[in-house]
């Protein structure tokens, strides 16, 4: 059945806006959707491709097709606008990694993270954290993307993401050229298969599937709808003391991940606004939110996780801005200068900054 798509919405509130300059920019935005294919396995798969990944490319986990451009934004904890189907669950793609950020602030304020510089081996017994190299990979590499863990996980080395370039970085070399390996913490790649890893350290962490945790901790603490879904691989299963946790990964790179609505992800900017607290109730530690959200000393855009915007990729907004982003055109972004959340779906690249810079010239006025 296909989805309707919503009436474009703009609160008639004009306590900190104006809502006629608001709804020109809505119609701008929803007008700037994007011409890539709606089926989003086709659309990853020959990214893949594109990637030079070969045999490799081939997806292991389910996809939907996309929705329609599609955002919402929020000011003051209210929300002003949104436009397409912000209540569609929609592939994520990167933005799977935002909730493994959060699901490792859980461990963190439960105390089964102790200490965020010391080797996941020490917590987690899993072969693929033994030996001297990969044994001595820390929690705050793997969130870092310093770890430099090296192996094969569900049938991708994690050679196949040497040499990627992201966020306008040009690569010096094909993706997935040879290069040797460096000792953990002293190289910053992005690399999905080490991602991966740390959602597989994660889930044998919990001794839980990642999305019952996430749904206990999370979700439903901060009233998320119920239609969000993590999905894994069709053989993904970990085998943890005789029984099996289903492993899911942390983006859609080789299908999978994330499937979750506009409106949930705002949820997540929020959250983090909010320093962690929702309702009163202390979701995720202050402290948490801190380290999140300092820069990388190898990389001072990118945190836990976490883009950020100290070196002004987003110069309208304000250097504290954060942000999550995923293939085609999917954003969340969060300027705690502003008290501003915006989420981007399935909008055309080069129109985004547009977009974004007259959302900012509009609630800022």
């Amino acid at each position: 059945m296909t989805q309707q798509l919503r009436p474009a919405y703009v609160n008639a509130d004009q306590s900190f806006f104006d809502s006629d300059a608001l709804s020109k920019v809505v119609s701008f935005a929803a007008a700037c959707g994007t011409e890539i294919p709606t089926d989003t396995g086709q659309l990853m798969y020959e990214a893949n491709l594109a990637g030079g990944e070969g045999p490799l490319a081939a997806l292991m986990g389910p996809m939907k097709d996309r929705g329609p451009s599609t955002g919402v934004i929020i000011r003051r904890d209210k929300l002003v606008a949104s436009w397409g189907t912000p209540d569609r669950a929609d592939v994520a793609f990167s933005l799977t990694k935002i909730f493994v950020n959060a699901l490792a602030g859980i461990a963190y304020r439960d105390g089964l993270i102790s200490d965020l510089d010391a080797p996941v081996s020490a917590s987690v017994e899993a072969d693929w954290f033994s030996g001297p190299h990969n044994g001595s990979v820390t929690w705050h590499q793997l969130l870092q993307l310093t770890s430099e863990w090296t192996g094969t996980l569900f049938g991708r080395p994690d050679s196949i993401d040497w040499h990627r370039a992201v966020g306008g970085a040009v690569a010096i070399l094909p993706k997935g050229s040879f290069r040797e390996i460096q000792v953990p913490g002293s190289y910053w790649e992005y690399n999905d298969v080490r991602i991966n890893a740390l959602c597989a350290a994660l889930t044998i962490l919990f001794q839980e599937p990642l999305p019952v945790v996430l749904d206990r901790n999370l979700m439903r603490p901060l009233g998320a709808s119920q239609t969000w879904t993590w999905n894994g691989f069709q053989e993904s299963d970990i085998d943890w003391h005789g029984r099996k946790i289903q492993f899911v990964p942390g983006g859609s790179h080789w299908g999978g991940g994330m499937q979750v609505s506009a409106i949930d992800l705002a949820l997540i900017g929020q959250l983090y606004l909010r320093r962690g607290i929702w309702n009163g109730e202390r979701i995720l530690p202050d402290r948490w939110v801190d380290i999140s959200l300092r820069p990388s000393p190898l990389k001072p855009e990118y945190g836990f996780l976490w883009w950020l915007n100290t070196n002004e990729t987003f110069s309208a907004f304000s250097k504290g801005t954060f942000w999550a982003a995923g293939l085609g055109g999917n954003l969340l972004l969060a300027d705690p200068e502003h008290e501003l959340v915006v989420v981007l779906r399935w909008i055309e690249a080069a129109s985004r900054d547009k977009v974004l810079r007259t959302i900012i010239e509009v609630v800022r006025a």
